[in-house]
C-alpha cells in the first residue's frame, strides 16, 4: 500500500487523486505522471514499502514524464518508510547530532559490544572460548535488531530472567547472553547513532506529544 503527503490544499489533492480511482483501485502510475507532467503542481512526497520500489518508481516516472512534455521530472520524493522516518526526525529534532545509523555501521557495534563482552568473560552460552565466529555475530546481530523493531527492549529480557517459577520457562544462560549483548550495543548507540528503530520511537513521541516541526510539512 502507498500513501501520499502533500503540501496541496487537501480538497484540491483529492480531486486530483479522484480521476484516478475506479473499481480496479488506485491507478498510481497514471497519477503520478498526469500530476507531475503540470507544471503547477506542488512538490509531492510518496511513500512506498521499499527501496527498490522508489528506485523504480523515479525512473519509471522520469521517463513517462519525459515522453509526455518534453520536461525532466521536478519535485516527486518517492520515500520508503525508512527515509520518511529519517526525514521527519531531522525536521522535529533539527538539533539532533546524532548519525543516522547504517547496516555496516550497526554490525560493527554489534561486532565491537560482543568483543568486549566476550573479553570480559560475559558470554558464557555464546563465547566460552573468546570471540565467537563472524557467523555467529551476524545471528546474534539479527536476534537482536529483530527484538528492538518488535519494541523488545532490555527492560523485558531482563523481566523475563526473573521469571523462575515459569516451568517452560527459558534457556536462562542463552538469554542472559542476549540480554548482555543488548545492553553493550544499547550503551554505544548512546547519543552518537540513532538506528530506524530509535528514529521512529523518537517520531512517534513527538507526534503524539505534539513537537512542532522545524520546517514546512512535507
Amino acid at each position: 500500500m502507498a500513501f501520499l503527503l502533500t503540501n496541496s490544499a487537501p480538497g484540491e489533492l483529492q480531486m486530483q487523486v479522484a480521476r484516478f480511482m475506479s473499481a480496479d483501485g488506485f491507478d498510481t502510475i497514471g497519477f503520478l505522471e498526469t500530476y507531475f507532467s503540470e507544471p503547477s503542481n506542488t512538490e509531492l512526497c510518496y511513500v512506498v514499502p521499499t527501496g527498490r520500489r522508489v528506485r523504480w518508481l523515479q525512473r519509471e516516472i522520469s521517463r513517462r514524464v519525459f515522453q509526455r512534455t518534453g520536461r525532466p521530472l521536478v519535485g516527486f520524493q518517492p520515500y520508503n518508510l525508512a527515509r520518511l522516518g529519517t526525514s521527519l526526525h531531522a525536521r522535529l529534532y533539527p538539533d539532533d547530532m546524532a548519525l543516522p545509523l547504517t547496516d555496516s555501521l550497526r554490525m560493527a557495534l554489534f561486532e565491537r559490544a560482543i568483543e568486549e563482552l566476550s573479553a570480559e568473560g560475559r558470554l558464557p552460552f555464546y563465547a566460552p572460548n573468546g570471540k565467537p565466529s563472524w557467523a555467529l555475530i551476524e545471528q546474534l546481530a539479527s536476534v537482536i535488531s529483530g527484538l528492538r523493531d518488535d519494541g523488545i527492549t532490555p527492560e523485558d529480557l531482563r523481566y523475563d530472567l526473573t521469571r523462575t517459577d515459569d516451568p517452560l520457562a527459558i534457556d536462562r544462560q542463552r538469554l542472559s547472553d542476549v540480554l548482555a549483548i543488548y545492553e553493550r550495543y544499547h550503551a554505544l548507540l548512546d547519543k552518537r547513532y540513532r538506528d530506524h528503530t530509535g528514529i521512529f520511537d523518537r517520531v512517534t513521541h513527538a507526534l503524539l506529544t505534539g513537537v512542532e516541526i522545524a520546517h514546512p510539512p512535507i
